[in-house]
């Protein structure tokens, strides 16, 4: 009788079942050493390293300083708008009230005058335009 087969040796599942199959037709107990250190291939392990204290502080000074200079920026902007607007005579928050009164009845054409100045609402009105839209809205 001829019996044939293959055996993966990198299977350690495969090779523990063959080492039990032989053990069960020899009747001795033999301890397949040799098929299983190959069946079972060493397991690697990879570790990121955890930032250093002093690297991790540094980081996070840099982020605080950007945002710092973010929020600085911001600032800036908003007060440059505000002296643009007061140099020019009216103010955005007289606009505001103004708009706020009028926009009820004739909501369509402030959204329409917005849009011609380039505005998607009174608040990204350029400043440039602060006086021609408030005139435009007192004639409503």
């Amino acid at each position: 009788m001829k019996v044939e087969f293959s055996l993966n040796l990198e299977e350690p599942k495969a090779v523990k079942a063959f080492a039990d199959f032989l053990v069960t037709i020899s009747g001795e107990k033999t301890e397949p050493k040799e098929a299983e250190e190959k069946a079972e291939p060493p397991k690697k392990t990879t570790r990121k390293r955890a930032p250093k204290p002093k690297e991790e502080a540094k980081e996070e000074a840099k982020e605080e300083a950007k945002e710092e200079a973010k929020e600085e920026a911001k600032e800036e902007a908003k007060e440059e708008a505000k002296e643009e607007a007061k140099s020019d005579g009216v103010t955005i928050d007289e606009i505001r009230q103004l708009v706020a009164k009028k926009a009820e009845a004739h909501r369509d054409a402030l959204v329409a005058k917005l849009e011609e100045l380039g505005a998607k609402n009174v608040s990204t009105l350029d400043p440039k335009h602060f006086e021609a839209f408030f005139a435009y809205v007192k004639t409503l």
